[in-house]
């Protein structure tokens, strides 16, 4: 029986696309249970490189316009294989990708929260089978 070659894949960088932070200066206390969270996902397959772009959107759902909060970071990893697929690629973006970049935006936004003198935002690890 002749085994297939594995599939290798390795991660070349991550990269911060953006940052936005927005919010009064009297916003104290945040607390966490009150932002909505929203992450979307964006992939590019060119060559033998994946680019997966992830995107998490926080903002709070106070009726109070005088807290609101509006933060946005966007992240891109790309990885690279010589004898990937299309179809390789694609479970690889739904099993893997995001949850290696999501660590990096989960880092950046209670680094930039704890900067400007807030409680330090941080998200808490999530489950991220589909999205």
């Amino acid at each position: 029986m002749v085994e297939s070659p594995k599939t290798k894949i390795k991660l070349n960088v991550i990269r911060l696309v953006s940052s936005l932070f927005e919010w009064p200066s009297s916003l104290k206390g945040l607390k966490i249970d009150n932002v909505h969270v929203d992450l979307k996902t964006n992939y590019e397959i060119r060559d033998h490189f994946l680019a997966v772009t992830l995107n998490v959107c926080l903002k709070n759902e106070s009726e109070d316009s005088n807290e609101d909060l509006y933060l946005e970071v966007e992240m891109i990893g790309i990885f690279e294989s010589a004898n990937a697929n299309q179809v390789f690629y694609e479970n690889f973006v739904e099993e893997h990708a995001v949850k290696i970049i999501f660590p990096y935006i989960r880092q950046h936004i209670r680094v930039i929260s704890l900067d400007e003198g807030f409680e330090p935002i941080i998200l808490p690890s999530i489950k991220l089978h589909h999205f």
